[in-house]
C-alpha cells in the first residue's frame, strides 16, 4: 500500500483526513464519516434538476397567485369607484333637487328680494311672488299629477327671476 498516502490537517478544531488513492481520487474524512467531493455524488445533476424544476413550478404557481391578487385587487378598485361615481351623481341630484326648492321657497317667501335681470326689472316684487305661487298652486303636482321636484323645476326654467347658483 505504498500508493496510498494520507495526510492529517487540522481545521477549525476538526480533525480531516484526507486519502489520495491510486486513481488520484481523493475522498476526504470529517469526523469519521466519508464525504465525497459534489462530483462524485451519485445523482447530483438528477437531484439538481429536479430541485430546479420545483423552484420553476414553484415560483409559476407564486406569479399565478400573485397577478389572480392583484386583478382581485383591481377588480375590487373598479367597483369602488362605480360606486363613488353614482353616490356622486346622487348627490348632485339631491343638491340640484335642495337648490331648486330653496329658490322657489325664496321667491314665495315675503320680504325676499331675488336679483332681477334686466328683462323683469319693470314688474313688482309681489307679481312675480303672485306669478310663483299661482303656477304651484295650479301645478300639476297639486292636482295629484306629477311630483313636486318635477313642478318647481318647470317654475325654475321658467321663471321670470333668476337666482344664485350658489344657493
Amino acid at each position: 500500500m505504498d500508493s496510498l498516502r494520507s495526510t492529517t490537517t487540522t481545521m477549525d478544531s476538526r480533525r480531516s483526513t484526507t486519502t489520495t488513492n491510486m486513481a488520484g481520487l481523493r475522498s476526504i474524512t470529517m469526523n469519521g464519516s466519508p464525504v465525497l467531493p459534489r462530483d462524485d455524488l451519485p445523482g447530483t445533476e438528477a437531484d439538481a434538476d429536479e430541485r430546479r424544476l420545483r423552484r420553476k413550478i414553484s415560483n409559476r404557481e407564486s406569479a399565478r397567485r400573485s397577478r389572480a391578487r392583484r386583478q382581485q385587487h383591481l377588480d375590487e378598485l373598479r367597483a369602488r369607484a362605480d360606486s363613488l361615481r353614482r353616490c356622486s351623481r346622487e348627490l348632485a341630484a339631491r343638491g340640484r333637487d335642495a337648490r331648486r326648492r330653496v329658490a322657489l321657497v325664496r321667491v314665495a317667501t315675503p320680504g325676499f328680494a331675488p336679483r332681477q335681470p334686466p328683462s323683469s326689472a319693470g314688474l313688482p316684487r309681489a307679481a312675480l311672488r303672485a306669478l310663483a305661487l299661482g303656477e304651484l298652486y295650479d301645478s300639476p303636482a297639486a292636482a295629484g299629477v306629477g311630483t313636486f321636484g318635477q313642478t318647481i323645476a318647470s317654475l325654475i326654467r321658467n321663471a321670470p327671476v333668476y337666482f344664485d347658483s350658489e344657493l
